[in-house]
């Protein structure tokens, strides 16, 4: 027996079945079919890698910042040891696992042309790739908009989650602000 009919057939372990829209009476069946179980090996095949280097780069993160003083600290005023990884070591040790995880994000934004392709999932992806053996260059470039867009979205996004997590951006832009509101007032 191959590893196929073990996991596929015999056991329901990832489902083979194909990615089609069917007739309108479906329409239900297949929506639910879509959402769990024709995304198991698609997910697998971007996801793994980034799972991995996510992992990889928290651990390392989290061994640095353990090591600081202020955990030293903490636990000396005797905070429960949950309490020091989750509020002060996960915390300060995000800025290196949310930047990963952009980048990783970014990464499978390309890597999913290339899923779409294989699994033959209807999407973006698929569709610039009919464009370019079609050589429909309006198509193409809107392909590209549209991804350039999301891209540049998830890098505000990040941005923006910085600023939650690093107490010190936070209070670089709050100082900022009031400079801007003292300025202001004594202008006027």
């Amino acid at each position: 027996m191959s590893f196929s009919e073990i996991s596929f057939v015999k056991f329901k372990f990832l489902d083979i079945r194909s990615y089609s829209y069917g007739s309108s009476e479906d329409v239900d069946h297949i929506h639910i079919v879509s959402a769990f179980g024709l995304t198991d090996i698609p997910v697998l095949t971007i996801g793994t890698g980034a799972m991995a280097s996510l992992v990889r780069i928290t651990r390392s993160s989290m061994l640095e910042v353990i090591r600081q003083d202020y955990i030293r600290t903490a636990r000396a005023k005797g905070q429960t040891e949950r309490k020091v990884i989750i509020s002060h070591a996960l915390r300060n040790s995000m800025i290196p696992i949310i930047t990963a995880i952009a980048i990783q994000l970014g990464s499978m934004l390309g890597g999913a042309i290339v899923t779409e392709t294989v699994f033959a999932i209807p999407g973006i992806g698929m569709l610039m790739i009919q464009s370019i053996k079609a050589r429909d260059y309006p198509t193409i470039q809107g392909a590209v908009v549209v991804i350039a867009v999301m891209f540049s979205l998830l890098n505000l996004v990040v941005d923006i989650i910085y600023t939650f997590v690093d107490p010190r951006l936070k209070s670089i832009y709050q100082t900022k602000r009031k400079a801007k509101h003292f300025i202001a007032k004594s202008e006027t």
